[in-house]
């Protein structure tokens, strides 16, 4: 009888956790993004963390062959709603970074271009996006599937 009980104490503290590193690619208003997301517990099911989307394509600067890079990074907070399974978290985010560089055929590299190169709009930097919903697995799959973004990240 004793084991049973131990045994039912020790499953009513299982819970599953959305900590640590998850990698993915994100397709959001028709790019394809390269995403690092990493998840750290403030408090029980409390998280925070930040998601780096990057993507680089290929352009024609002062008519000469490039690479544009870009690097946009996201903070953001978010609450675990159930204790384990498949569930719905809302991640409130905010744009925080950008980082744009253009590398050339012969080596040499730029650093900037965002707007000139990438037409990348930095105006709302820094301004809350909002909640953005997510579908975590209860276990290694966060997906996604909105308006402006789907794809999946895993850890």
């Amino acid at each position: 009888m004793r084991s049973i009980a131990f045994m039912i104490l020790l499953t009513g503290c299982v819970r599953d956790t959305m900590v640590g590193k998850w990698d993915g690619e994100l397709i959001c208003n028709g790019r394809e993004y390269d995403v690092e997301a990493r998840f750290e517990e403030t408090s029980a099911f409390d998280y925070e963390g930040e998601m780096l989307f990057s993507y680089e394509e290929e352009v024609v600067v002062s008519g000469s062959e490039a690479t544009f890079l870009a690097e946009l990074l996201y903070e953001f907070t978010t609450h675990q709603t159930v204790r384990t399974g498949g569930q719905d978290i809302f991640l409130d985010m905010t744009w925080t970074k950008l980082f744009c560089e253009v590398e050339f055929g012969d080596g040499s590299a730029e650093e900037g271009g965002c707007l000139n190169v990438g037409g990348i709009d930095n105006s709302d930097k820094g301004e809350a996006i909002g909640y953005v919903e997510m579908r975590y697995s209860g276990s290694d799959r966060i997906t996604v599937d909105d308006d402006n973004c789907e794809g999946s990240l895993s850890n």
